[in-house]
Order: structure tokens, then C-alpha cells, then sequence
């Protein structure tokens, strides 16, 4: 909680900055224009867009078979740059629900490694990607700055990516994903949840 009391704190001062209705200054007064909710909403998702048609270029670096699971090593093409991912999973042609994972910071792709194992067993595929906290150089994820927005618009821009990933390999069932995220990947998790309809 300590750690997001100033972004609460941050968030209620620009919000009460934005004014309201009753501003005596009024938005006419200084020039600026009126925005509905449905026009900000529309403003603050489109943050997350990215090129979506741009190709996945999905390389497989190895794959093997453990405890009855096939864990592919992968890479593909993301909104700025390549990530690296490991696709668990069943062995056989599906199709399969599918979920993504996203750990806290400052952990990586191995993090539901065995949970992954576990869902394939049962007929379910993971996507597991390295974050961008888990690509050099390795920073820290939140510094309580302005700063934290670029690191977290890609992020989730990278969770959509990896939608994009799942909804293409022939095994996914695509009207049956999931997003499983602990901690910070949790808290990041309901951003697109927001404007990711899949």
C-alpha cells in the first residue's frame, strides 16, 4: 500500500486539476474544449494501440516434451522489438483454451513455468513472455515517476501482442483465452482488459 499511496496520490490531484462542471474558471473560459466521457475513454485506450496487421514473424527456437507437455521456445515480433516466450502446450492438435501469463516485477518468462506444465496436462496452452522488466537493460519497473507511463503503455501493448500470438497458432481455441498476472503483471492486467475484447 505504501508503495501506491503517491500513485493514488498523483492520480487525485491531476483528476481534481481537470476540474469539473462547477469550475468557476470553466473549461470556455480558457479556450479548451469540452470532452465526454466516451471521448476520453477513447483518448486514454488509444494509448495502448499498436499495429495489430504488422507481421508476428514467430521463430521457434527450440522445443522439447516435459511431463507430458511441449514447451516451444519462441520469439516474435512485438510493438518495438523481438520477445522472447515459451508456447506450453497439450500434445495434440486441440483446439485448446489458451491463457497468458504475466509475472511481477522483476520476474521473467520461467516464472509459471510449472504452472504451465500443469495446464497442458489438463488441455490448456500457455504463452509465457519475457516482460519488458526482464529485457536488458534491467531497470526497475516503477520509480514513482512520470517516467513509469512509457514502460507501462508497453507493456500492455505487449500483453495484446501476445494475444495476437495465441489467437494464431491453430491448436488455441480462439473464443476461449485467459490472463492469469501476479502482482505487478495483475495490476497491468486490467488496463486491457479495458479495450482487449478477445
Amino acid at each position: 500500500m505504501r508503495r501506491a499511496l503517491p500513485i493514488l496520490v498523483a492520480l487525485t490531484i491531476l483528476v481534481a486539476a481537470c476540474g469539473g462542471e462547477g469550475d468557476s474558471g470553466g473549461a470556455a473560459d480558457r479556450g479548451a474544449v469540452s470532452t465526454s466521457p466516451a471521448t476520453l475513454d477513447a483518448d486514454l485506450l488509444g494509448q495502448f494501440d499498436y499495429d495489430a496487421s504488422a507481421p508476428l514473424d514467430v521463430e521457434e527456437l527450440k522445443s522439447e516434451v516435459k511431463d507430458g507437455a511441449v514447451v516451444h521456445d519462441i520469439t516474435y515480433a512485438g510493438p518495438e522489438g523481438r520477445i522472447d516466450a515459451f508456447l506450453v502446450t497439450p500434445q495434440g492438435d486441440g483446439p485448446y483454451p489458451a491463457v497468458e501469463f504475466m509475472p511481477g516485477a522483476p520476474g521473467a518468462k520461467y516464472t509459471f513455468y510449472t504452472e504451465a506444465i500443469e495446464l497442458a496436462k489438463a488441455g490448456v496452452v500457455s504463452l509465457l513472455p519475457n516482460p519488458p522488466y526482464a529485457r536488458p537493460p534491467i531497470e526497475d519497473v516503477v520509480v514513482f515517476e512520470p517516467s513509469d507511463k512509457d514502460g507501462i503503455v508497453q507493456e500492455v501493448k505487449e500483453m495484446r501482442r501476445g494475444i495476437d500470438v495465441l489467437v494464431s497458432r491453430p491448436e488455441v481455441d480462439p473464443s476461449r483465452l485467459g490472463y492469469v498476472g501476479f502482482s505487478w503483471g495483475a495490476s497491468l492486467g486490467g488496463i486491457p482488459s479495458a479495450g482487449e475484447r478477445r
